[in-house]
């Protein structure tokens, strides 16, 4: 039969592919390898889709067509020169092959009404158009994992939180002119990115913009077309979106794509599905997505980091609570804030901590306490569900244990935040008990996962660090390949706040151990750089460990940016610092945001002439200019901060907020020597003081003519038109008719 031949070329095929995989690189000049090698690639994964897709495609007239063109192919002697060529018609082909098979199922679900040829794009008869009002209702379904997301606290009615982020992200889609068409919306775990982006998708809803949110830790697909059907879509996401063309805006939300990145999972292909998903959409011309990240995944996986040097990128960071949404939230609880320590309220203002410990708090518990942390209110949690309310509803404890042991366990085999259902049909009652307390959730009528990662990451460390196994011993007698990244990540993170003690035994033998890998190291390293708590054993590992190994020191300086370690650093090891050229110019960079007195007072005693490149960094860092060391620093180094006009511009405009006199003073001699004048800037100076800016103008015209400073001042005053025979004219400032100013013009 046909269809046996097609499957029988199909392997042939394949072995052809295989062959000019591995030997055609190796022939055709460098120049060229990398492009030829990605499209052998791409036909490769062509044909394999076009073999999945005939599995469900019945039609014999597509099967004769697609048997003549792999003959065809297959026959025929391609050189190395026009391979090239050959491939890139292929891959045309396969495609088109793979878009009608799609239409052939859709004709034999919807229609049995004959046999329709290849050569239809619309299989049906009546070969209608497809229906906007239709792609959007689909787009609506499949978009439920977001839209019903939770949008308060546990239990906690009237709670919800308007996030600033979604105004910003609703101001990105707004944005016509912007060429930036992706945003990045990032932050730690449990900041609240999943929360702002169902209040995203809700805000786009009432507005009838259309959009399609999902999320990726549910949708983990290994393809386009997987995803597509698993999401219940009936064309390609190209095809959809492109026939709501007359929409003004378009939007697509991908939720917590981290979950699949090479920190989580060993999978590359779930995260390289949604990456071409995102690359094939965003050049659509109305088209705005946004993509809710970790910061951690978007610095460190090179998948996500290509992003950040596209010109369509824009970041925008989810901050923490305000300190008074914080009180008000607990004052639901009837807690009186005002007697509350400071550090106490600083770490309610993580959504996730918040939401956490409305679910366990209670008035008799010691939970009002500044060294509060999430594993304390998980161990809280943990007492809580699994021992007290188990045992007074008669439940097994025993029975419930041994089902979190076995989901966290089997979601770590493979590396997925999502399980069937149905694997755990022999734990009904328990199952049931997880998720009416919210412990587990029925993500659909056959998924579930924890109620949140952190807690998944809890729940494996939990019993890894229960089971009294060594971490460091386990990396050195078994296999050290990406799928253990994961779970250094989890037990490091874990140890770090259940025992002090045995987390600085752990990491100190997994530095200093030769047997184990570097990239496991790096995630240690890793971790370090971003902890904000940063412990007393920390930093003695990092005195006796990474200052004296020059490649985990380059890496850690490299990747720091917590502002702990950064003083940590600046005010203990300063010298070790500038010794690392590459990365020691950064660094002082970030202390400026922390100390700028200290990162200047430190420029000066190293930097004998500091480049251009470190002013510019300390001085676009600098947030408050209101310290007369800072002007000191400035003045310099004037000269080289003039030289570009932007920095210089704003600059001024920065300055003029602490010290008019100076910035009067500065453009006086700026202009006396001749600099350009800025119309905008000088408009906005006059505007703010007026007599001011009339005294140095008035010394700058004396000095040398600026007709452009005349311009703007007719703009801000009364003036006679009439200059008197000294070069003299009259301005009269509005609001002050009895006061007159003059301005002197020297006569050439």
């Amino acid at each position: 039969m046909n269809r046996n031949k097609v499957k029988d070329l199909i392997d042939e095929l394949l072995e052809k592919i295989a062959f000019y995989r591995k030997e055609q690189i190796i022939i055709v000049e460098p120049s060229l390898q990398f492009n030829l090698k990605k499209k052998i690639e791409e036909a490769e994964d062509k044909i394999l889709k076009l073999r999945e897709v005939l599995k469900n495609n019945p039609s014999s007239n597509f099967d004769s067509v697609v048997l003549e063109d792999l003959s065809s192919f297959l026959q025929s002697e391609h050189g190395y020169k026009d391979f090239d060529k050959a491939i890139s018609q292929f891959i045309e082909k396969i495609e088109i092959y793979v878009e009608n098979s799609k239409n052939v199922a859709l004709n034999n679900k919807f229609n049995n009404k004959g046999d329709v040829h290849i050569g239809d794009i619309y299989l049906n008869k009546t070969d209608e158009k497809l229906d906007s009002e239709t792609i959007i209702k689909e787009l609506k379904f499949a978009s439920s994992s977001i839209k019903n997301e939770k949008y308060q606290f546990h239990n906690l009615p009237n709670s919800q939180i308007e996030r600033e982020e979604t105004k910003k992200l609703l101001d990105f889609i707004s944005e016509k002119s912007s060429t930036k068409t992706i945003a990045f919306l990032t932050g730690e775990a449990g900041m609240g990115k999943t929360f702002i982006t169902r209040d995203l998708y809700h805000s786009i809803a009432d507005k009838n913009i259309p959009c399609l949110a999902i999320k990726a830790d549910r949708k983990k697909e290994s393809s386009i077309e997987n995803l597509r059907n698993s999401l219940g879509l009936s064309h390609s996401f190209m095809t959809m979106f492109e026939a709501l063309a007359d929409y003004d805006t378009l939007v697509l939300i991908i939720d917590q794509i981290d979950a699949l990145s090479q920190t989580l999972s060993n999978d590359r292909k779930p995260l390289e599905t949604y990456t071409e998903l995102i690359d094939s959409l965003q050049n659509i011309p109305n088209i705005k997505i946004v993509v809710s990240c970790r910061e951690y995944d978007l610095a460190y996986d090179t998948q996500l980091q290509k992003y950040q040097n596209r010109q369509q990128y824009a970041q925008i960071k989810v901050e923490k609570l305000k300190k008074e949404q914080v009180i008000q939230t607990l004052s639901l609880l009837k807690i009186n804030a005002s007697s509350l320590n400071p550090k106490f309220i600083e770490f309610l203002s993580t959504p996730l901590h918040l939401d956490v410990f409305c679910r366990v708090y209670k008035p008799h518990h010691n939970l009002l306490k500044p060294t509060l942390t999430l594993q304390n209110l998980y161990d809280e949690l943990w007492q809580d569900k699994i021992n007290d309310k188990s045992a007074s509803l008669g439940l097994s404890k025993k029975e419930i244990i041994q089902l979190l042991k076995g989901v966290s366990n089997e979601m770590y085999k493979k590396q997925t935040l999502t399980l069937k259902k149905r694997k755990y049909k022999d734990a009904v009652e328990s199952l049931k008990f997880l998720t009416t307390e919210n412990l587990i959730v029925e993500v659909s009528d056959r998924d579930i996962q924890f109620f949140h990662q952190t807690f998944f990451d809890y729940v494996f460390a939990r019993f890894f660090v229960e089971s009294e196994k060594s971490l460091s011993d386990d990396l050195e007698n078994n296999i050290q390949g990406l799928f253990t990244r994961s779970r250094v990540k989890q037990v490091i993170n874990y140890l770090k706040y259940y025992d002090e003690e045995l987390y600085e035994t752990e990491v100190r033998k997994i530095l200093s151990n030769d047997k184990i890998r570097f990239h496991i190291k790096l995630i240690i390293i890793e971790l370090f750089s971003f902890y904000e708590d940063v412990l007393i054993e920390e930093k003695q590992i990092f005195n006796d460990v990474i200052s004296k190994d020059s490649l985990l020191l380059d890496k850690f300086l490299n990747k720091v940016k917590s502002s702990r370690w950064i003083e940590f650093l600046f005010e203990n090891h300063t010298e070790l610092i500038i010794k690392n050229k590459k990365n020691a110019e950064f660094l002082i960079a970030y202390l400026t945001r922390i100390n700028a007195e200290k990162a200047i007072t430190i420029v000066e005693k190293y930097y004998k002439e500091p480049s251009y490149n470190l002013i510019f960094r300390i001085i676009y860092n600098i947030e408050d200019f209101s310290k007369p060391r800072i002007f000191s620093f400035i003045e310099k180094n004037i000269l080289e901060l003039r030289k570009d006009k932007y920095l210089y511009k704003e600059l001024i405009d920065k300055i003029s907020q602490y010290n008019k006199e100076w910035i009067f003073g500065e453009l006086y001699n700026f202009y006396s020597a001749g600099g350009y004048a800025d119309d905008k800037l000088i408009d906005k100076l006059s505007n703010t003081d007026l007599e001011m800016s009339y005294y140095y103008f008035k010394k700058i015209i004396n000095k040398h003519i600026a007709n452009d400073i005349i311009d703007i001042f007719k703009k801000n005053y009364l003036y006679d038109e009439t200059m008197n025979n000294h070069g003299i004219y009259n301005f009269y400032p509005y609001g002050k008719e009895k006061k007159i100013m003059t301005v002197y013009l020297i006569q050439c």
